[in-house]
């Protein structure tokens, strides 16, 4: 079996599967009684966008900082991340980008170093978009081994996170200082990675116990993290007469297209992987889970399952936290803290069993290898 962690994008809202991953690992070392290990070494691939490509590089880096590195560059770091001394809302926004490049800039080359493609700890797939070619662009370490494919992971952050209207393109070079590429978030494409992660790796040949061929979606077990879902929806009186600069202030046309690519990403994702494992009825299993999530039934993960995603609502009863992807005001922070805690909390036995399902799956490739050695 093939391990998959996907994380979506969402700005500061990356506390939340940050959080979440947090958790995991400290389980994961409970388990194992070995405060050394981490995430990286149990999922055969990590994939992320945007912010969820940040947390990513954090998890792949092969210093090993682990999941609560991430959160704290978050928690600590996220007003740096955002600089607010250029920021310009309203009118100002629909001309110029929204915040300076150089902080965030500064704080991923102190993160990461000079550390490349090349060097991450596990497989990996993290997309960005190229405006000048016109094509999306897939950082993957398995391509990283082929000329001029091998980037500095610094600039691969940089790149999947240059949200359009909040930052400048990013202008990326490979190790090898071929041509040059101007790059965006790869959320404008696929903000939820999980199905790039699922093709990627039904493609790759170097997964440990699978040398020989790519393993198919039915030996695929995937985990995939957003990062909140909104609980409010657009009133139909404040909309109905909006042209195009209305749907556009307050991101109001992005988010749209964000959380709706988001939700049929995840169906399809689910959808393909029941199907895999269990047939026609692996997908009415799947449409029930769905229905019943949607009716406001928490759904418990299951040993059989194949896929897993977590995306927690921003507003309930007793939580309130902003949709805005660059809300870095400290009650703000705080709010996602509190709903990543509430989510860790409401789904401990969830993240126990698939924790559960890392280490078997890893003693087991294990007990593969030396058996063949």
């Amino acid at each position: 079996m093939v391990t998959i962690l996907s994380i979506d994008g969402g700005g500061i809202r990356g506390i939340i599967p940050a959080g979440i991953l947090t958790e995991m690992e400290r389980i994961l070392q409970e388990k194992t009684d070995n405060d050394r290990v981490r995430l990286a070494d149990y999922f055969d691939m990590i994939a992320g966008v945007s912010t969820g490509g940040i947390i990513s590089a954090l998890l792949l880096h092969p210093h090993r900082y682990g999941a609560q590195r991430a959160l704290q560059l978050y928690v600590e770091h996220g007003r740096d991340m955002f600089d607010g001394t250029f920021a310009k809302g309203g009118p100002l926004g629909l001309l110029w980008k929204k915040y300076r490049s150089e902080a965030l800039e500064r704080k991923l080359a102190e993160e990461l170093g000079e550390c490349k493609l090349s060097d991450v700890s596990t497989h990996c797939l993290i997309p960005a978009y190229d405006i000048v070619a016109n094509e999306a662009v897939f950082f993957t370490r398995f391509d990283a081994g082929v000329a001029d494919r091998d980037y500095f992971l610094k600039d691969v952050a940089r790149a999947t996170s240059a949200a359009p209207t909040y930052f400048n393109p990013a202008v990326v070079m490979p190790v090898s200082g071929a041509t040059t590429r101007t790059l965006v978030d790869g959320g404008v494409f696929a903000n939820n990675p999980v199905m790039l992660a699922i093709t990627e790796a039904a493609k790759t040949h170097t997964f440990e116990g699978y040398a020989a061929k790519s393993p198919s979606v039915a030996e695929l077990f995937v985990v995939s993290l957003g990062t909140g879902e909104a609980g409010k929806t657009a009133k139909f009186k404040k909309i109905k007469d909006k042209g195009g600069i209305g749907w556009l202030c307050k991101n109001r046309l992005i988010d749209v297209f964000m959380h709706s690519a988001e939700q049929a990403v995840h169906s399809q994702a689910g959808a393909c992987l029941f199907e895999a494992n269990y047939g026609k009825e692996g997908v009415e299993m799947f449409w029930e889970i769905q229905k019943r999530q949607r009716n406001g039934y928490k759904i418990d993960f299951e040993i059989n399952f194949p896929y897993f995603r977590i995306n927690p609502k921003l507003n309930d009863d007793t939580l309130n936290a902003s949709e805005k992807m660059d809300n870095v005001k400290v009650k703000n922070i705080r709010s996602l803290q509190l709903i990543a805690e509430k989510c860790c909390n409401d789904y401990k036995s969830d993240l126990e069993k698939i924790v559960d399902v890392l280490i078997k799956n890893k003693l087991k490739i294990e007990n593969e290898i030396d058996r063949i050695t």
